[in-house]
């Protein structure tokens, strides 16, 4: 079986609901036309909806645009002219959530900028992560043998008393937390609303958390009543810093009996477990795979365009565009909604392409596991 989306590198895109800055909080929902794209040389730009190269492509790495500005070469910030933002030396940056991006000093200490490229919170030996929309930041420091776990605000400030062994970052204004070993949730104010008596959780969005019993996934609500039964292998979903998404369009692509389908928030089936790979919806379509062939589908499960045979997605659809690799040729493209290309490009030899935007993450029991 070709490698599914699911199993590609991680580079970004948090669906989480949209505040904040213009044109979208989070890269996922950034309405900004431009998206990553390379040429012949293995440099990259960025390309319009028609497939025109608007910034030249001189960059060995790029993100997708977010609060107005994108990451590229993994240090340095642009804006939608191409034109580099003032900031000090960093050794790595993360897109903006939410008004705020994490980065790296030289010395590898965790800070928060702002989006005049001040620091918010002062670089330091700990790690953040990205600002959600409750405007709460994890934050995980080592003391000797063990990790501790705080939630503060922009300025650096505990806003939740307690401190965790283990945490996850808030969504939709609850977070998973460790307490002996075990899983619960808090809200925003540090009280519980769920118990911690689970093996495993995680927050997904849509106000549903993922709960493990046993080696099945099943679906909480943010107040703890099972909305899904626990039936589920493996769940796809965005994945980025820690964070993880809601799904767009409320279908989550599940496993069930080694196939996989589309269930809603309440456990619904909305599309039946048939495919041997099932993508995130965005813009209304998602990849699936069938007979090993990547198929982008509609909500109706109605079948748009088939990829050619040897394709495969590298993103999901992002403002109506999804880019592709024909692993034969070596070949990078954009499709359109209709399967259109829209614009391609070939690396040289010695210059191999970088996988760039969003990509899907199978969940599995023993990933979870990791993820926490």
């Amino acid at each position: 079986m070709k490698k599914s989306l699911g199993y590609l590198s991680l580079m970004v895109l948090i669906a989480l609901a949209c505040n904040g800055c213009k044109g979208g909080s989070t890269p996922e929902l950034d309405s900004t036309q431009l998206w990553p794209a390379g040429d012949a040389s293995g440099k990259y730009g960025y390309i319009d909806k028609a497939g025109n190269m608007v910034i030249d492509a001189q960059f060995t790495t790029t993100n997708p645009f977010s609060c107005g500005y994108a990451v590229v070469d993994d240090n340095k910030f642009i804006n939608t002219k191409g034109v580099q933002q003032s900031v000090a030396s960093l050794s790595s940056a993360q897109s903006f959530y939410y008004n705020y991006s994490v980065v790296y000093t030289l010395d590898q200490k965790s800070a928060l900028i702002n989006r005049k490229f001040k620091y918010a919170i002062e670089p330091g030996a700990f790690t953040l992560y990205s600002m959600t929309k409750d405007g709460i930041i994890l934050k995980v420091s080592d003391a000797e043998d063990k990790q501790i776990c705080t939630f503060v605000n922009a300025k650096g400030e505990q806003v939740i008393e307690k401190t965790y062994e283990g945490a996850q970052p808030f969504v939709d204004g609850v977070a998973a937390v460790s307490v002996d070993g075990k899983w619960g949730c808090i809200d925003a104010n540090g009280q519980t609303v769920i118990q911690p008596t689970y093996q495993s959780l995680l927050s997904i969005g849509n106000e549903r958390i993922l709960f493990l019993l046993g080696d099945k996934f099943g679906l909480l609500d943010t107040k703890g009543v099972v909305r899904a039964q626990a039936e589920y292998e493996s769940a796809n979903l965005e994945y980025s810093y820690g964070q993880m998404s809601l799904w767009n369009e409320g279908w989550l692509p599940v496993a069930k009996d080694g196939k996989w389908g589309y269930i809603d928030k309440n456990g619904n089936v909305k599309l039946s477990f048939q495919y041997q790979n099932a993508n995130m919806f965005s813009d209304g379509l998602a990849v699936v795979e069938q007979s090993e062939r990547y198929t982008v589908i509609d909500t109706k499960g109605n079948i748009k365009y088939l990829m050619s045979a040897n394709e495969e997605p590298l993103t999901c659809y992002h403002n109506g565009l999804i880019l592709t690799e024909n692993l034969e040729s070596d070949t990078y493209q954009y499709r359109n909604e209709s399967g259109e290309v829209i614009y391609s490009w070939k690396t040289s030899a010695n210059a191999p392409a970088q996988k760039i935007k969003n990509q899907n993450i199978t969940i599995t029991p023993a990933r979870l596991y990791l993820l926490k």
